[in-house]
């Protein structure tokens, strides 16, 4: 019996238009624009706006971000140098193969972002504290 790999045959994770639109809304050379999109990835592997998670502060939505599935966030970075920033949430209670498939769907995700993007992954809710995340991503080399 030889041994199946899904590699070549699984499909392409591909942003929605209305996913697409409101990444590129959260970018401006400027830093005017401030926010953040939260995004899933359905069954038809297809990366979609996850409105559940909209209009939240930011303390509301790190503390929402479910403990069993896992998301993108895209944040809008105005403190140091416009930028965004894309927080991979794998949670620990997640299944391995739903963390396997946004890990390998990020890579398709990024690619439609502006360039000079951040990311990030994140496992657990220490890790999300709002300080922590700004740290790691103003920083992103450990001091030592």
């Amino acid at each position: 019996m030889t041994a199946r790999t899904d590699h070549p045959s699984t499909p392409v994770a591909t942003p929605t238009r209305d996913a697409l639109r409101a990444c590129r809304a959260l970018h401006t050379d400027d830093g005017a624009r401030s926010g953040y999109v939260v995004l899933r990835l359905d069954e038809a592997r297809r990366i979609e706006i996850d409105h559940g998670l909209a209009g939240l502060d930011d303390a509301g939505l790190l503390c929402q971000l479910p403990e069993d599935h896992c998301r993108w966030v895209l944040y809008a970075l105005t403190a140091a140098a416009p930028r965004l920033a894309l927080i991979l949430w794998l949670p620990d209670h997640a299944a391995l193969t739903r963390r396997l498939a946004y890990t390998a769907a990020t890579r398709h995700l990024r690619a439609h972002l502006p360039g000079g993007t951040l990311t990030l992954g994140v496992e657990n809710r220490t890790e999300l504290a709002h300080a922590t995340l700004v740290d790691k991503l103003l920083n992103p080399h450990p001091r030592g």
